[in-house]
């Protein structure tokens, strides 16, 4: 059995929607979130998804006849990209560390320094490329830690957590890709004007 709650659109929708959290250490498994009257589900669960961490976000009336074929799109992309971002596995949250002032040699010994002492399937990778020596490494948070502090030993001028809610440009984030293929493979392709050109 599993205890849910719905988000209320007739009453102040954001006062229930802080209020999540406060519910999810209490027990509540699933929130509902409806759409009408001008409040947009999608935005709403968004949020949800970004200040709670296992409660399940479900949508109840969302009217797609309303969405343009690239808004579902869109919309598929970001639930997607939510979902992964929440899904720590077996090694815990995963994010993304901004270090400056190291040579991209220095940088890739120590993330592969910290994979070699980290449990089997930890990522730690460099992920973004910056400028010249700012780059950003995404992975594992127990890894990020490490990294952390090597790179600050060995002289970085920064080294600090950036603020994205999972280790985006990494393996952690497949996932996101395979819901996106399958929600995108479900919708049925609309006709555009010119399809039938020259037929």
């Amino acid at each position: 059995m599993k205890i849910s709650m719905s988000i209320e659109y007739a009453r102040d929708p954001l006062a229930q929607v802080h209020k999540v959290p406060d519910l999810e250490r209490a027990g509540v498994d699933m929130v509902w979130v409806a759409e009408a009257y001008g409040l947009d589900a999608v935005s709403v669960m968004g949020y949800l998804a970004s200040i709670t961490e296992r409660v399940e976000i479900a949508s109840g009336i969302l009217p797609v006849y309303t969405r343009t074929p690239s808004l579902l799109a869109q919309t598929a992309v970001g639930e997607s990209m939510a979902a992964a971002a929440r899904d720590t596995g077996t090694l815990g949250a995963h994010g993304m560390l901004s270090v400056v002032g190291l040579a991209d040699a220095d940088l890739e010994a120590i993330c592969a320094e910290v994979r070699a002492a980290a449990p089997a399937g930890s990522v730690c990778q460099l992920a973004n490329y910056l400028f010249p020596q700012g780059r950003v490494v995404s992975g594992h948070k127990t890894c990020l830690e490490q990294v952390q502090a090597k790179a600050t030993a060995k002289g970085a001028l920064k080294a600090q957590y950036v603020a994205v809610s999972g280790a985006f440009h990494s393996p952690l984030m497949a996932s996101a890709a395979t819901a996106l293929r399958e929600a995108l493979e479900q919708r049925p392709r609309q006709r555009s004007p010119g399809d039938d050109a020259g037929q």
